[in-house]
């Protein structure tokens, strides 16, 4: 099995914890960086980076004109656009693929998922699994669904088979046009497109796990209790936590709805002293190459 993350340099202290975290459990699995970045001189950026088990270039996938294209995005959106060319790259070395975003962090045992994988050709997580019954919660949950896409694409899991690798083609070059923001054609970078994925592909998994990408938009619906080691959402056990927007709004709209959690409160504790642990490695400005 294959883990893969892509980010560019300013995220390698989010990227570093999602490695540690998958390792902890999976120390067999491989753990890609893709770097959607140059490698700078710098003892600070390379001693950081001599700690990742695998390190792809975004410029070695491929991707048709990548030096034109890639500076048509902004750094999230090339961060985003490369994830289908990087699925298919990776499939080629001949196993299935897992994509966690970079601010994920993994609290349990993920061989569920490579079991899913042997039956299913694509595992994807919706954003939300139950309806809301809050006003505010519908336009935070259900109308923020309705607008950014069904899934979350912070995960996704993919079979190395012909219909696995069908999917990662269509959705590269899906991407390579298309991974915009323009709501009024109904597009959200690579979110929106996979809500045709159970249609045009075979054997989709919509994997309705409480404990798979546990996110501030789903926090009102479910309930995270226990401690260290022993963590469950409902009858689940958290298999991963997505901390997005961990310096923004994540902890905000995740306090709006669980501010009484004080499980999740100490794992938002936790993860943003390693993230400030981790920041403070690299304290030369660093500035993407592809601005």
């Amino acid at each position: 099995m294959r883990v893969f993350t892509s980010v560019n340099l300013n995220y390698l202290d989010r990227a570093l914890i999602l490695q540690e975290t998958i390792k902890r459990f999976h120390p067999e699995w491989i753990f890609t960086l893709v770097l959607v970045d140059e490698v700078p001189e710098s003892r600070e950026v390379h001693d950081v980076l001599a700690e990742f088990e695998q390190i792809i270039l975004a410029k070695a996938l491929g991707i048709p004109h990548f030096e034109k294209w890639i500076r048509k995005f902004s750094v999230v959106e090339a961060c985003t656009a490369i994830k289908g060319f990087a699925l298919e790259f990776i499939l080629g070395y001949g196993d299935d693929v897992i994509y966690l975003d970079p601010d994920i962090a993994v609290f349990n045992d993920l061989s569920e998922i490579q079991e899913l994988l042997k039956v299913y050709s694509v595992v994807l997580t919706p954003h939300i699994l139950d309806p809301e019954f809050d006003y505010a919660a519908v336009i935070d949950s259900e109308i923020n669904a309705l607008k950014y896409g069904v899934f979350n694409l912070g995960f996704i899991a993919v079979s190395c088979t012909q219909e696995g690798l069908r999917f990662a083609h269509w959705w590269a070059f899906r991407l390579y046009d298309f991974c915009i923001e323009d709501f009024h054609r109904g597009l959200f970078v690579d979110q929106k497109w996979i809500n045709l994925a159970p249609v045009l592909f075979r054997d989709v998994l919509i994997w309705k796990h409480e404990g798979a990408n546990l996110a501030s938009w789903n926090i009102s619906q479910r309930s995270l209790q226990g401690d260290a080691g022993n963590l469950f959402v409902g009858n689940a056990p958290l298999l991963f936590l997505h901390f997005s927007k961990p310096l923004g709004e994540g902890p905000k709209m995740t306090m709006r709805y669980a501010y009484h959690n004080v499980a999740l409160i100490h794992l938002w504790r936790w993860y943003i002293e390693k993230l400030n642990t981790n920041s403070k490695r690299i304290t030369s400005p660093v500035f993407w190459a592809y601005d």
